[in-house]
């Protein structure tokens, strides 16, 4: 658990890790992350690692998104479904995305991308409710009946923040 001196080793590690005196300025640490409901644990054999789950085939950009959808202050429930659930999250915003670059070369609406923007800024800004930015990005995609190219740059740099569309694609699960 997250007691003295669980937070001055992690930054020993990574110091040690870069080379570097200082690793962040900043730091912050979620809270537990249960797996299906309970404490994870090997002995329960709920224990993933990153490898463990893209071995199976699952795809970074769903594990990242499984991951962070959850309020840092907040204990996150990893499933299996909810892993599932970001899969198909990232796959429509890749569609919208790839929709919008071979779309028209438009900007995007403006009260639409513009409204998004600002309410993803304003949940970010709002102690990092990353829950509530996906909100906002869901609710415009699914207001945008014909996403533009100025929607794709839109979603792109929206992505920047979250990082999720820019990670290699899982090798099961590319066309």
């Amino acid at each position: 658990d997250n007691i003295f001196p669980h937070h001055e080793c992690e930054r020993a590690q990574s110091c040690c890790a870069t080379g570097h005196d200082t690793f962040a300025r900043h730091w912050f640490h979620g809270r537990f992350l249960q797996v299906e409901g309970e404490k994870m644990s090997k002995s329960k054999g709920n224990f993933f690692t990153a490898r463990d789950l893209f071995a199976q085939g699952h795809e970074p950009a769903a594990v990242r998104l499984e991951l962070i959808k959850t309020h840092y202050r907040s204990n996150a429930n990893f499933t299996m479904q909810g892993l599932k659930d970001s899969a198909r999250m990232i796959e429509r915003w890749r569609r919208f995305y790839i929709e919008g670059e071979s779309g028209p070369f438009t900007e995007p609406e403006p009260s639409d991308a513009s409204k998004m923007i600002v309410n993803f800024i304003g949940d970010m800004n709002d102690d990092l409710n990353i829950s509530g930015a996906i909100g906002a990005i869901n609710r415009w995609i699914n207001t945008t009946d014909q996403p533009t190219q100025g929607d794709a740059r839109c979603l792109r740099m929206i992505d920047e923040v979250l990082g999720v569309l820019s990670l290699e694609r899982a090798k099961s699960t590319q066309t």
